[in-house]
C-alpha cells in the first residue's frame, strides 16, 4: 500500500495495535463490532450485504475509470476558469444529482453543485484532488459503482464558510462514493456519499468544530442488508430529510412532473416491474435515440451561430461540448482527416473550405437514422459555388449536391464524423467533362418516393420489429450485392437505386442488377468489405463502407490498372413491409477512388479550365 502516513507523523497520534513484522506468520483476528447507541438494532453480522451488492452481469464497455479521472480534473482543475467548471457540471453531472458529505450536508442538483463549486473556489483557488486509487463495478445496462481514494490539497487565500481568508495550506484524504448512469446518450453521475477527513481539515485552518453548526450526532439512516447504491442507481444510507434540514444544504431536490412540456411522461412504472403485470400493445421505439438528440443538439448549436466563428476558441466554446477533444471528422478527398473541433474550422478543414466555396447553401435532410451509438443523415444541398473549392475557382453556377454524414457517438458526444459530398457530380454539373455517360439516365438524388416525413423516419412512429427488419434484410443485402453473387435478391422488382456519376439511376432491379452490379463484377476482382458504421431506425438504414477491390478491368472509362483499391461508399436503404429494398442511394468517393488508379481528376478539371478568368 502507498499513500500512508510517515512513521514520524502518525506516532504524534492516537494508533491503535502494532504493526505485524511478519503478516504470513502472525495470525489476525476479527472482532465483532458492537452496534452504537444510535443503532436501530443489534446485526449479528453483515452476511445479508453479500447477495444485495453482487452486480448482475451485462456488457462493460464504459470506460468508468477514464471517466472518473476527466470528470474530476474537468470540474476541479479548470486553472481558475468558472465556465469550464460550469461546463463541467452540466456535461458530468445528471440534473437531479445528489451528494451527501460531512456534518449532514447535502447539495441538490446541478444547481447545488454550482453553489457549493463557487463557494469552495473562491476560498480555495488552487485545490488539487489527488486521485490515490480507483475501483468501478458494474456494466452498461444498469451504470456502476465507483469508489475513488483521495488526498486534497489547498491554500486558504479567500473567503469560505469557514471564515476570513487564513493562507493557510490544507492537506486531508477522504473517500467518494459515486453511481454512474447514462443519461439520453450521455454517462453522468447520480449520487455521491463523500466522506473527507473534516477534523484534519478544521484543525489545519485553526477552526474550532463548535464554532460550526454541526449535529450533536451522526444524521445517517441505517438501511441495514441494503446497499448504499443500488444497482439502477438508488441511493440509500441518506441523512433523513427532517434532521437534515437543520444544517448546510445547496440547491434544492430536483422534482420532476408527471409531464414534461413537449410531452415525456416522469413517474412511470420500471419495465422490470411492469413486465410482472398485465399490459396491451407494444410500445414504440420513440423518442428520439439518444445518439439523434446528441447531432440534433450540435446542428442546433451551429445553425444558431449561422456556422460563422469568430475565432477558433469561439468555435470550441459553441461546438466542443458536442465531441470528443479528439474527435476526428473525415472528409473526401484531396481533404484530410482533421482532430478536434479547432482542426474542423481551421483552413483545410471541411468547415472552412466548404464556407469558402459555397457561402450560399440551402440543405434539405431527407433521411436521419439512429439508435444508441450512431446516426446517419443524407441530404441534398442547393448551392451557388462562388469561391475556390478542391484547387479550382468557381464556376457560379447553382448546382445540387449530396451530402451524407456518418457520426459515431461515444459516453454521449460525437467521436468520428464521415462525410461525403458528390464532388465528381458538381464539377460535371459546372460544365467538366471527366466520366463517360453511364448506361442508366442521372436523375439525381432524391428524397424518399414514399409519405414518411422529412427527414424519415419520424423518430415516434418507429417500431422496433420494423427495425430489426430492415437491418436483417440491409446486411443481406451488402453481402449479396457485393460479396456474393451479385443478384440483388433483396431488392424489389419496382425499385429505385440513385447512383453515382458515370452510373446512373436505375428504376428496377433489373436495370440495377445490370447496369451496376455486374460492370462492377466486370471491372473488379478479389472482393472484401469493411464496415465502419450500419445504423437502421425503422425502415431506413445507412452504411459507411470500404469495398476492396482489384482493377482488372474497365470501369468508368478508365482501362485496367491490376491496382488494389478501396473504394468508399455511402450507402442508404428503404425496405418496405415486404421485406425487401424499395429506395437505395450511393455515394462513392470517386476522387480517392481515381487518384488509387494514377488518375488526378482534378488535373483533368483543371486542364478544361478557360484561359481568361470567369467574370460575373
Amino acid at each position: 500500500m502507498n499513500w500512508f502516513p510517515t512513521p514520524e507523523e502518525s506516532k504524534k497520534f492516537t494508533v491503535y495495535g502494532h504493526p505485524l513484522e511478519d503478516p504470513h506468520t502472525k495470525a489476525s483476528t476479527v472482532s465483532k463490532a458492537i452496534a452504537g447507541p444510535h443503532s436501530v438494532s443489534t446485526p449479528v453480522d453483515n452476511s445479508c450485504m453479500d447477495q444485495s451488492t453482487v452486480p448482475p452481469g451485462g456488457p462493460k464497455t464504459f470506460d468508468c475509470r477514464r471517466f472518473v479521472i476527466e470528470s474530476t480534473d474537468a470540474t476541479w482543475h479548470a486553472g481558475g476558469s468558472w465556465a469550464k467548471t460550469e461546463e463541467a457540471i452540466h456535461k458530468y453531472f445528471a440534473e437531479d444529482w445528489q451528494s451527501v458529505r460531512a456534518f449532514g450536508s447535502i447539495i441538490n442538483g446541478r444547481e447545488g453543485l454550482a453553489s457549493f463549486m463557487k463557494e469552495w473556489l473562491k476560498g480555495f483557488p488552487d485545490v488539487f484532488i489527488y486521485v490515490s486509487d480507483l475501483f468501478c463495478e458494474g456494466n452498461d445496462d444498469i451504470g456502476y459503482k465507483t469508489t475513488m481514494p483521495y488526498v486534497l490539497t489547498a491554500t486558504n487565500t479567500g473567503p469560505s464558510v469557514y471564515g476570513p481568508a487564513t493562507g493557510k495550506k490544507v492537506k486531508y484524504h477522504g473517500l467518494a462514493n459515486c453511481y454512474i448512469k447514462k443519461i439520453d446518450g450521455r454517462w453522468q453521475y447520480t449520487n455521491e456519499w463523500d466522506v473527507p477527513d473534516m477534523w484534519s481539515f478544521l484543525v489545519q485552518l485553526n477552526v474550532s468544530i463548535d464554532s460550526l453548526k454541526h449535529p450533536t450526532q451522526d444524521l445517517m439512516n441505517i438501511d441495514e442488508c441494503k446497499p448504499l447504491f443500488e444497482w439502477g442507481g438508488k441511493m440509500n444510507w441518506f441523512p433523513s430529510p427532517e434532521e437534515s434540514r437543520r444544517f448546510r444544504s445547496y440547491g434544492h431536490p430536483v422534482r420532476k412532473p408527471l409531464f414534461e412540456w413537449g410531452g415525456k411522461m416522469n413517474w412511470f412504472p420500471s419495465p422490470e416491474e411492469s413486465r410482472r403485470f398485465r399490459s396491451y400493445g407494444h410500445p414504440v421505439q420513440g423518442p428520439r435515440p439518444e445518439a439523434k438528440l446528441v447531432v440534433a443538439s450540435m446542428l442546433a448549436a451551429g445553425e444558431a451561430a449561422h456556422w460563422t466563428f469568430a475565432s477558433v476558441p469561439d468555435a470550441e466554446a459553441k461546438l466542443g461540448p458536442y465531441f470528443t477533444k479528439d474527435f476526428v471528422y473525415d472528409f473526401i478527398y484531396p481533404f484530410n482527416k482533421t482532430t478536434g473541433v479547432a482542426g474542423w474550422v481551421k483552413p483545410g478543414g471541411e468547415m472552412h473550405e466548404w464556407s469558402s466555396g459555397y457561402p450560399s447553401a440551402y440543405f434539405t435532410k431527407f433521411l436521419s437514422a439512429g439508435d444508441a451509438q450512431a446516426v446517419t443523415v443524407a441530404a441534398y444541398a442547393d448551392a451557388k459555388w462562388t469561391g475556390h473549392f478542391a484547387g479550382l475557382p468557381p464556376s457560379h453556377k447553382v448546382i445540387k449536391i449530396a451530402d451524407i454524414d456518418y457520426y459515431l457517438i461515444e459516453d454521449g458526444v460525437i467521436k468520428v464524423n464521415w462525410c461525403l459530398i458528390d464532388v465528381v457530380s458538381m464539377l460535371q454539373q459546372s460544365g467538366y467533362k471527366l466520366l463517360p455517360e453511364g448506361k442508366l439516365p442521372d436523375l439525381g438524388y432524391m428524397p424518399p418516393n414514399n409519405m414518411d416525413a422529412l427527414p424519415a423516419p419520424q423518430d415516434e412512429f418507429v417500431f422496433e420489429a420494423d427495425t430489426k427488419l430492415a437491418r436483417a434484410v440491409v446486411e443481406e443485402a451488402l453481402k449479396d450485392d457485393f460479396l456474393g453473387e451479385g443478384s440483388a435478391e433483396s431488392w424489389a422488382d419496382q425499385m429505385v437505386w440513385n447512383g453515382p456519376p458515370g452510373v446512373g439511376t436505375a428504376r428496377s432491379r433489373e436495370e440495377y442488377v445490370e447496369g451496376f452490379l455486374r460492370p462492377l463484377r466486370a471491372s473488379f476482382s478479389n472482393f472484401s468489405m469493411s464496415t465502419d458504421v450500419l445504423v437502421c431506425q425503422g425502415f431506413y438504414c445507412g452504411a459507411h463502407v470500404r469495398l476492396n477491390v482489384t482493377h482488372d478491368g474497365m470501369w468508368l472509362g478508365q482501362t485496367a490498372t491490376q491496382k488494389r483499391v478501396s473504394l468508399r461508399m455511402g450507402l442508404h436503404w428503404r425496405v418496405g413491409k415486404s421485406g425487401k429494398i424499395e429506395q437505395g442511394w450511393c455515394v462513392i468517393d470517386l476522387l480517392e477512388a481515381f487518384a488509387q488508379l494514377g488518375v488526378d481528376l482534378l488535373a483533368k478539371a483543371r486542364s478544361q479550365l478557360p484561359s481568361e478568368p470567369i467574370v460575373i
